[in-house]
């Protein structure tokens, strides 16, 4: 890709595809110029002096702000490929951490049900994992969706009873609502950020039952995984690719994934790129759209960072 790619574009290949080392010149360089694009500014422009962007899982619609909420922030400082050391990275995770050993409180409405404090470290759990998943304050939550995963396949197979069974066991109340399940997306990224620390059968299970018999996707990822890229749009389009980003983290993903990747190498276009052109709801990368090229960019930069989790050696 040789007409000068914006930032985060140059910064994610290189770094994810070409993998060079942290000391890398070029790799270097590239991160020092990530301020300069306008979808970092904004980032930094609206964090607040605690590390949030405010509301943590709903968005709030009255904030005159770009970043409605928390977790739209933190996803947006790692697919812009900002290195964890960079400042709104550092920020949101003493933000995170504090949320997670229960110094903080998310300023969200709380729902009215006792799995509210689950739900929460949940969330924020899963946030966490996205660039520090080594960090203590989230060994707690991933010890207990661990043991939930480890009873629910103690059989070799997906045992509901058993699942709600752990819920009761481990916090003496049921594992209601639903988006507080195995196959929620929160669940799926906490799980995935030290997978292979799970014991091998129970990996293998779970990441079977996430491939073959969620037919509708993920909780808050509801699209199934049996689709052609080409004939999504929108949301759908980028629910489908992230449902591959996140069961990628699995080791047993590899497999059951040949389908879908062998769709999406067929989705390339005369050039060997990916363009799926001006999507709404799906994530930028580079600033200026007007640009020739500019989408297929934002677009093989995506996928080859996705291919390159499954195909590597």
């Amino acid at each position: 890709m040789g007409e000068s790619p914006d930032p985060p574009v140059r910064v994610r290949l290189l770094r994810e595809v070409l993998q060079r080392p942290a000391h890398d010149a070029e790799l270097i360089a590239a991160t020092e110029a990530l301020d300069r694009s306008s979808h970092v500014r904004v980032l930094l422009d609206e964090q607040r002096d605690d590390g949030s962007w405010g509301r943590f899982h709903t968005k709030d619609y009255a904030a005159k702000q770009k970043i409605g909420r928390t977790e739209k922030g933190v996803q947006r400082a790692v697919e812009l490929g900002l290195p964890r050391s960079h400042t709104v990275l550092r920020k949101v995770r003493t933000y995170l951490e504090a949320v997670l050993k229960g110094r903080v409180q998310i300023p969200d409405r709380a729902e009215r049900h006792a799995n509210w404090p689950t739900g929460v470290a949940m969330f924020a759990g899963a946030m966490l994992s996205t660039f520090a998943p080594e960090s203590s304050a989230l060994d707690e939550t991933w010890e207990f969706w661990s043991s939930v995963v480890r009873r629910s396949f103690a059989t070799g197979r997906h045992d509901l009873d058993a699942e709600l069974q752990a819920h009761r066991q481990i916090l003496g109340r049921s594992g209601k609502p639903a988006w507080m399940r195995l196959h929620s997306k929160y669940v799926v990224m906490v799980l995935g950020s030290r997978a292979e620390r799970l014991p091998p059968d129970v990996e293998a299970a779970y990441v079977r039952w996430l491939w073959e018999d969620c037919p509708k996707g993920l909780v808050y990822v509801d699209v199934p995984l049996d689709q052609y890229p080409q004939k999504l749009r929108g949301w759908r389009l980028h629910a489908w690719l992230r449902l591959l980003e996140l069961l990628s983290a699995f080791p047993s993903s590899r497999p059951s994934a040949e389908p879908a990747i062998k769709r999406l190498l067929s989705a390339r276009n005369r050039e060997g790129l990916w363009d799926f052109g001006i999507q709404p709801s799906c994530p930028r990368f580079s600033d200026n759209y007007r640009r020739k090229g500019v989408t297929a960019h934002d677009w093989t930069t995506r996928v080859t960072c996705l291919l390159s989790r499954y195909l590597a050696e």
